[in-house]
């Protein structure tokens, strides 16, 4: 079983379809390098190095694995397979929309335990409330208990400071007292007459003034430790009524602990809140999209659904088609042979003309063919783009969805970054899509890439100065300048969709150029993009870099339209020529700036430049982009005159481009660290705690699941329709090759019967010469007419020669009318034939005659005997009889 590039096969009961038939470097023989449509392969295309075919590649694995040709079974490929398909994909459809359900009914129940969580909290925050304010007099009561405390303490410092000093004293006393009543005993125990009455009565009083000082010390003291018991038993209470206060004011605090711990978990819950009632957002954005995307899937299937309808119809007209053109054909070989029947009868009454066949109803019928497969072929190619265009805007929301914290921070700003995401993945699109095989094309491929590159600049220069106050005053006006630009984008695809621009630009697509060219000068001015004074990071980096790619493209398109130029120019005047060659001079100069400016605008990762010199205006070369347009409608017509006027306006423009890309200066880098706006996360998010929340987790992890399968399925859905359609494109190839085939058939066969007709006209006024030949000689009144006559023997034998040929070829019924072009030279044979001995013999019965000498006076006169009249005439007498009975001869075995 044979094989093609592109085929569906079965390998190992995995479906995929052939890219590469041919030897490797790895193993010897022939290998089959297959696309599997699931990730079950071992390489993507290449092997050791070596690339053999491109086939996608993602996490999931590979995609294209090598197979010999007999684990291969071809995949049949019919209508009951085709309605097993649609009712595969209405099956994944529903069970798309059962999932779809499941998951809305999940998100309406989480938004229901969302509110009442949140009526919850708001329970809690009450009460929260109501223990602040306990906690705040709590804590003013444990502020004047702490006071009281420190009063007491120093008190009871100051009373255990008398108290010793009173003990200190009382000591002292004590002391004396003892010392006096030894005194005392000693003065007993003397004898009275050493002391005189006055030294008694002394020593006596000193002793009641010293027992009366002891009394009052007594006294004191008792009343003193009286005091300092009572004031000790007070300090006793006052100690057990602090403790009593510390353990409370340790339970308060405890108390306040656990308050703080609940209002920072009651924060994390709120914030935890935020965070769920985002992602539910999110969820139901993505719910909404996914729905909006079954939506347009669904369309894509209705529209697939009618195209393949629409196909069924154009295949059973094209049968139709190919079955009344077979008939025609048939009819054409039955006049073929009718015609030859009649040739060879070479009867006067066979001078019947053929209806020639009426070949306007297939002609038109022909064409409205053609409108419908251009037709086709143009649907089919825009709903392609279109599948594309949803393809690469639905990836660009995918990234909108992953940077959602950014997106909390600067919603504006996001909003406006993917928005240019979305015109440059529009107009990368376009480009993959538009031949390069005409001017125009070339054309508008350049002036979107020009556009492409502009856009990815603006992209830059907000997301890294997404805090510069300038960009938010901004904001605003560069959102409706962008949408514009959108809008202009917008009709540029709408314009491609319905034209492959290969005969002209047309003029709104034209208009929507000079639009996208105004309005990129506009967003220049109102940034105040410069070289100069740069306002933002990165600024003179990417300004570099544009100018570079936008040297590079316009720079190709010179060479394209100089190159263009050049064919259609054949003039040698020389004036032309010095300007040719002048052109040619200022576009080599022209590369070496741009080479120049290519190398210089290299700079790495995480730096800016600065430039030794002063650097042209930013603005006018982002409006030089208009020299592009100028050079178009220059050359854009087709029968363009190459005269000395457009030559010297192309030269002037090569001037103007040269004059701007001729940049003298030094570019210098130096390193600068600024995140970009998806880096972003706020101190909030920085700081917030993790939080067990196992079920919330968990029911999040299966929405994310089903989401990734509605994904899965969705992208499977997606390759499936791609791959139908790609089969009914290559059917309709099919039919239109064949139909070209048929056409091509049709009208060899009608010129085979114009010819046979013509040549049947010039038979039968030559089957009536040579009749007139059979009852007459053929006399000739000149040289040129035995000419004639001789031409018209040699038609007669190429006939003879024609119909044994056509003989041949009936007997090995092949349908090739090549035989019947006219010879670009006289046939030779190898073997004289027997029509061309009688022209042979003709032509020497003209030869021979030649002119004899006549005797006018009847004298006798010597002449040789074969110069004579007589012999000369009897000579040629008896060759035409010869002659006669050949042609007799050959006339009746032809009959």
């Amino acid at each position: 079983m044979s094989f093609e590039i592109g085929q569906s096969v079965v390998v190992k009961n995995d479906i995929g379809s052939i890219k590469y038939i041919g030897t490797t470097k790895f193993a010897p023989g022939v290998w089959y390098g297959i696309e599997l449509l699931q990730p079950k392969g071992k390489n993507n295309g290449s092997v050791q190095g070596v690339k053999y075919f491109d086939c996608k590649e993602d996490d999931n694995g590979f995609y294209g694995i090598f197979v010999k040709g007999s684990m291969l079974n071809a995949l049949e490929d019919n209508k009951n397979s085709k309605s097993e398909d649609v009712a595969q994909y209405n099956k994944t459809i529903e069970k798309l929309k059962s999932k779809l359900k499941a998951v809305t009914d999940e998100s309406i129940r989480h938004r229901e335990k969302l509110i009442a969580i949140q009526s919850e909290l708001q329970t809690k925050i009450e009460i929260m409330k109501s223990m602040e304010s306990k906690l705040e007099m709590q804590t003013v009561e444990n502020e004047y208990l702490k006071s009281i405390k420190l009063d007491l303490e120093e008190k009871l410092r100051q009373l255990s400071v008398e108290h010793q000093e009173l003990k200190n004293e009382f000591e002292l006393i004590q002391e004396e007292l003892e010392i006096n009543r030894e005194i005392e005993r000693e003065m007993e125990s003397l004898d009275s007459d050493h002391y005189s009455p006055g030294d008694v009565r002394m020593i006596f009083e000193k002793n009641r003034r010293l027992e009366d000082t002891l009394a009052l010390l007594t006294r004191n003291s008792k009343e003193t430790e009286i005091k300092l018991k009572h004031e000790l038993e007070h300090l006793q209470s006052e100690q057990l009524n602090m403790n009593e206060l510390q353990k409370k004011l340790d339970q308060a605090e405890s108390v306040v602990r656990m308050l703080q711990e609940r209002i920072e978990t009651t924060e994390d819950m709120d914030k935890m809140m935020e965070r769920l009632t985002v992602e539910n957002e999110d969820l139901t954005n993505k719910i909404h999209t996914l729905m909006m995307t079954i939506d347009d899937l669904n369309e894509i299937h209705e529209l697939d659904k009618k195209l393949e309808e629409d196909q069924k119809q154009v295949e059973l007209d094209l049968r139709q088609e190919i079955d009344s053109l077979q008939q025609i054909i048939r009819q054409d070989k039955l006049k073929i042979n009718e015609l030859e029947s009649n040739r060879l009868a070479q009867l006067p009454h066979t001078d019947k003309s053929l209806e020639s066949p009426s070949r306007s109803d297939q002609e038109s019928e022909l064409q409205v063919l053609r409108q419908t497969i251009s037709d086709l072929r143009l649907k089919s190619r825009s709903d392609s783009v279109q599948l594309k265009l949803v393809k690469a805007r639905y990836e660009i929301l995918q990234q909108r969805i992953v940077y959602s914290q950014a997106s909390m921070k600067f919603p504006g700003l996001i909003d406006l970054i993917f928005m240019l995401k979305l015109g440059c993945s529009d107009i990368a699109v376009v480009k993959d899509s538009i031949s390069l095989k005409s001017l125009h094309q070339l054309f508008a491929n350049t002036f979107l890439s020009l556009i492409e590159n502009f856009l990815k600049l603006l992209i830059t220069l907000l997301e890294f100065n997404y805090s510069a106050e300038s960009i938010n005053e901004l904001l605003s006006e560069l959102t409706v300048k962008v949408k514009a630009c959108n809008l202009c984008l917008g009709d540029i695809i709408n314009v491609f969709l319905s034209d492959d621009l290969h005969m002209n630009i047309p003029h709104n697509l034209h208009q929507s150029f000079q639009k996208l060219q105004d309005n990129n000068l506009d967003i220049t001015v109102t940034l105040d993009l410069s070289f100069s004074a740069p306002r933002f990071v990165y600024e003179c980096k990417e300004c570099l870099k544009l100018v570079a790619s936008s040297s590079q493209l316009e720079t190709s398109f010179f060479f394209d339209v100089w190159k263009h130029l050049r064919l259609q120019t054949n003039n040698a005047d020389p004036t032309i020529t010095a300007l040719i060659k002048e052109g040619d001079d200022n576009l080599a100069r022209i590369k070496g700036q741009v080479e120049a400016l290519k190398d210089i605008s290299h700079v790495e990762e995480g730096h800016d430049v600065t430039f030794s010199s002063a650097m042209p205006d930013f603005k006018e070369m982002v409006s030089q982009i208009g020299i592009l347009v100028k050079l178009y409608d220059l050359v854009k017509s087709d029968g363009l005159d190459i005269n000395v006027d457009s030559l010297n306006k192309m030269i002037e423009l090569t001037q103007v481009v040269e004059s701007l890309y001729n940049l003298d200066t030094e570019v210098h880098s130096f390193e600068i660290t600024v995140p970009s706006i998806y880096e972003y996360k706020s101190e909030s998010i920085l700081q917030q705690p993790s939080i067990d929340d196992g079920g919330l987790q968990n029911k999040l992890a299966q929405r994310e699941r089903e989401v990734t399968d509605l994904k899965l399925n969705i992208a499977l859905l997606e390759q499936n329709m791609s791959s139908l359609a790609s089969q009914n494109t290559q059917y309709i190839t099919e039919l239109t090759q064949k139909l070209q085939s048929l056409k091509k058939e049709e009208e060899d066969s009608s010129r085979v019967i114009s010819q046979l007709e013509q040549d049947k006209k010039d038979l039968v006024s030559e089957l009536n010469a040579v009749n007139r030949n059979t009852v007459s000689t053929t006399s000739f009144a000149n040289l040129k007419s035995q000419q004639d006559y001789n031409n018209s023997l040699t038609i007669m034998e190429k006939i003879v020669h024609l119909k044994r040929l056509t003989k041949t070829i009936d007997k090995e019924q092949v349908d090739d009318f090549a035989w019947l072009q006219p010879q670009s030279k006289r046939q030779f044979w190898t073997e004289a034939s027997s029509v061309h001995n009688l022209s042979k013999s003709l032509q020497s019965l003209a030869l021979n005659a030649k002119p004899v000498s006549i005797n006018d006076g009847n004298s006798y006169k010597w002449t040789k005997k074969k110069d004579s009249s007589k012999f000369a005439a009897l000579v040629l007498e008896e060759n035409y009889n010869k002659y006669k009975t050949m042609r007799t001869n050959l006339l009746c075995s032809e009959k």
